[in-house]
């Protein structure tokens, strides 16, 4: 009867004139950003987090969720006319729908997206309230061990699946459970890493972090760029033939049915993604069609596919995520920074404590979808638009409101500092291929996961033993075994594929890159110095998990780079050391600053406005900042760079100084 309350309660929430404002609200912020191909939505998710302060959980989980449930839909928009998808999962989408475009096809394809969607969501939402009671019941059972050993699986299972290297994504998750060692020790209050400066007694800025990773690393990339925006196609979307592709969708309810159903499968699995779920679904139709020749050529299906399946993730995502504290997707990673942020701690005890938040979260999800969709169709030729936009002047824009936001949250300059420092940490992590999202959950879990050990081991009966010998921690034990146990099959079978494909030929395996050795040798001099650092430490129930990540940081490390040394190792674990990276290709390869690649004379830029802040203060710093990225780096046409800085930072005043009322300081100027 509670979950039945909690229920109708949450739609009480969201129907209110201040719950339905920050739903419009989210649902601006996906679709602007899911719409601009190469950014992806989880970038203006990111940027919202300083701008909204202390909104209350309840708005907050409105605001982000219908961001979420917002840029998936926007995205298959520009990945219909102009072949470029707004967000990675939308690629799949690509395949058939600009093709229908070329035929002149357009509106069908995206009445089929979004009809898709929208029912899609609705699917993977009829799914998890199938499924949560049952959760709910099963949580109420958890204690210290269950808490403990559910926050090593998520680590593990998200760590092992990620992308390019196995013990890359190790050492992620590891390195975020490094960080959240700074500040106080939650279990006896003794101080751990803060070198005498008070700036660190609180730990590592959740905000900053997020900021970094993920908004200053992707304006890096995008102030640099070179590449000149396609032009938007132009065709003309008649009423009738959107209304035919809305019809089709409801022909086809068996390709509905099982691709919304793939896609909810993979959204409550950790760190699946909304890319595997829509390619899953594109070849699984492919696959059943009685045409599977004419998928990559128009073919209505291959639309109506990865859409129903990209969005019924986006709702069973919820589940993992807030019940769990496991990210069901990046996505979801950065939202739980983000609600930690508002005081919400996703995980067991939300469900059993606030399940309206629950609820909340889902309906968001489900309502935006239908909101989106019949949005995009109306706006669709305006909000494409968006993709004309120079990437140096969205990547300059980027940076301003994440390093503006960051400051004005608390007016300390620490938060800078960490937005940068994370930003310069994210932008070597996506260079050498290492995964961004267990660093996230490994911040985001650490202080949790760091009690619930030290109690299991202190307070439950038995002690240690307690992780082996209940019910439910003995599931999570063998959910830890089938994860590892998943990597060495994988990586079996990856060997196998390349033995018969070279006629059992194979001589060298994979090789590693200059950047990932030096970023693993810099992960084995912080695994060092953690340990080193913990060891003087006085409290033992301080000081022994630390030393315990540092210790499995460094023997990971060195694992990783012996791998890579020895052709033997290398030809038989090529998924532990993988060889992915975001290195981008520049489309002019002559494009240098002061002969500098131009990413590192941005990165550049970022570390100087620091030392800008000391002598002029964050706002000058900031406009001084930008006018170097625009006429140095990206060379901008002066006009242009002019109106956009004047636009962008009179837009910041109005926000930061004249609403939000933030201080500004001027540094060492007598002002």
């Amino acid at each position: 009867m509670e979950l039945v309350d909690a229920y109708f309660n949450s739609w009480g929430i969201l129907l209110t004139w201040s719950g339905l404002l920050f739903f419009m609200l989210g649902i601006a912020n996906g679709m602007f950003f899911g719409s601009i191909p190469g950014l992806s939505g989880s970038v203006g998710i990111a940027l919202m987090i300083p701008l909204v302060g202390g909104i209350g959980e309840n708005k907050a989980i409105i605001l982000f969720c219908a961001a979420l449930s917002a840029q998936t839909f926007a995205g298959s928009m520009s990945a219909i006319l102009l072949n470029t998808p707004g967000t990675a999962p939308n690629a799949a989408t690509t395949l058939d729908g600009y093709p229908m475009t070329l035929q002149g096809r357009a509106g069908m394809a995206l009445g089929i997206s979004a009809c898709a969607s929208a029912m899609g969501t609705l699917i993977g939402t009829v799914v998890i309230i199938a499924i949560l009671p049952f959760v709910r019941v099963t949580i109420l059972a958890f204690s210290f061990p269950e808490f403990a050993l559910l926050a090593f699986v998520g680590l593990a299972g998200i760590a092992i699946a990620s992308k390019g290297s196995i013990l890359k994504g190790i050492m992620s998750g590891l390195l975020g459970l490094g960080f959240s060692f700074i500040g106080f020790s939650p279990v006896h209050g003794e101080l751990r890493l803060v070198f005498d400066n008070a700036e660190l007694l609180k730990g590592v800025d959740a905000v900053g972090a997020l900021i970094g990773l993920y908004a200053i690393t992707e304006a890096i990339k995008m102030i640099s760029s070179k590449r000149n925006q396609k032009s938007l196609v132009d065709v003309k979307i008649p009423f009738s033939q959107v209304m035919e592709g809305v019809k089709f969708v409801f022909t086809k309810p068996k390709i509905l049915i099982k691709s919304s159903v793939i896609g909810a499968g993979v959204g409550v699995i950790p760190a699946m993604g909304g890319t595997v779920a829509a390619f899953m679904a594109y070849f699984s139709a492919k696959s059943s069609s009685k045409d599977p020749d004419s998928f990559g050529s128009g073919n209505p299906e291959g639309v109506l596919a990865p859409e129903a399946s990209n969005d019924a993730k986006d709702a069973a995502s919820a589940l993992p995520s807030l019940a769990f504290g496991i990210p069901g997707s990046s996505d979801w990673a950065i939202i739980l920074g983000a609600l930690v942020v508002q005081g919400i701690q996703p995980g067991p005890m939300l469900i059993k404590e606030q399940p309206v938040l629950m609820w909340l979260a889902i309906g968001t999800i489900a309502l935006a979808s239908f909101a989106t969709s019949a949005i995009g169709l109306a706006m669709s030729p305006v909000i494409t638009k968006v993709t004309l936009l120079r990437p140096s002047l969205v990547g300059v824009a980027i940076a301003s409101v994440a390093l503006t936001g960051a400051y004005g949250l608390d007016n300390k300059m620490i938060d800078i500092i960490w937005a940068v420092i994370f930003g310069t940490l994210g932008y070597f992590m996506s260079r050498s291929g290492y995964p961004t999202v267990p660093l996230i959950l490994g911040l985001l879990l650490g202080k949790g996961f760091e009690t619930n050990f030290n109690h299991t081991s202190s307070i439950m009966d038995g002690g240690i033993t307690s992780f082996v010998t209940r019910p439910i921690s003995l599931v999570l034990v063998a959910c830890v075994v089938l994860i590892i146990g998943s990597a060495f099959r994988k990586n079996k079978k990856h060997v196998s594929a390349a033995t018969d494909t070279a006629d059992g030929k194979v001589e060298h395996g994979v090789k590693l890159s200059l950047e990932s050795k030096i970023f693993a040798f810099f992960m084995l001099g912080l695994a060092s110095f953690l340990v080193v650092t913990s060891l003087s430490l006085n409290q033992f129930a301080a000081k022994v998990f630390p030393i315990m990540v540092g210790s499995l940081l460094g023997l990971t490390a060195i694992a990783f780079l012996v791998i890579g040394s020895v052709d033997s190792l290398a030809l038989k674990l090529p998924d532990f050391i993988g060889n992915s990276s975001e290195i981008r290709v520049r489309e002019d390869t002559n494009f240098k600053v002061f002969g500098l690649n131009p990413e590192l004379a941005v990165l550049g830029s970022f570390v100087g406005y620091l030392g800008l802040t000391v002598l002029v203060g964050p706002a000058i710093g900031l406009v001084l900042m930008g006018v170097f990225l625009l006429f140095v780096v990206a060379k901008e046409n002066w006009k242009v760079a002019v109106i956009s800085l004047v636009a962008l930072y009179g837009f910041l005043w109005l926000v930061f100084i004249v609403a939000f009322n933030v201080e500004v300081s001027y540094g060492l100027l007598p002002l």
